[in-house]
């Protein structure tokens, strides 16, 4: 009998082992998506000071690095033009877009210069075989047709 009691109380221990670790799995999980989603409530920034808090955000956390460089990446795209469109829509607002070209143009911030542009560049040349000049020319047009992406939206 005493043998049995032993051989059950181990049976237990190693269901309630097992439990224990079912229960910190769903835990992390739990937490990670609400990183995620706290992560994704900064997209898509509208105004020039969240994309500034973007910037030094990405300077001074790695792992918030890390995360828009996933985000970027599960975006994805099935070349460089369509790679552009579909990540800048999801990061930028429209009415952003209009405040933005490469090299500051017409009174407009630059963007050439920008640690998110920097990430983006690198996760399409790391995708798609195409040249710089393929991708700022993608970019130039896609922050070009801000104002009439936007005017259109308000129709």
């Amino acid at each position: 009998m005493f043998e049995n009691i032993t051989t059950i109380l181990a049976y237990v221990k190693r269901i309630d082992g097992k439990l224990n670790a079912m229960e910190c799995n769903s835990n992390t999980s739990y937490s990670s998506m609400s990183v995620e989603t706290n992560f994704l409530s900064f997209f898509p920034m509208k105004t020039v000071e969240s994309l500034e808090e973007i910037e030094s955000k990405l300077i001074l956390d790695t792992a918030f690095e890390e995360k828009l460089i996933n985000c970027v990446t599960q975006i994805g795209g099935t070349n460089i033009p369509n790679f552009i469109k579909r990540v800048y829509s999801r990061l930028f607002t429209n009415q952003l877009a209009t405040l933005y070209s490469w090299t500051g143009f017409r009174n407009n911030k630059q963007l050439q210069h920008l640690r998110i542009t920097k990430i983006i560049k690198d996760v399409c040349m790391k995708n798609f075989k195409g040249t710089e000049v393929e991708f700022v020319t993608n970019v130039k047009n896609w922050f070009k047709n801000g104002s009439q992406r936007q005017s259109r939206q308000k129709q």
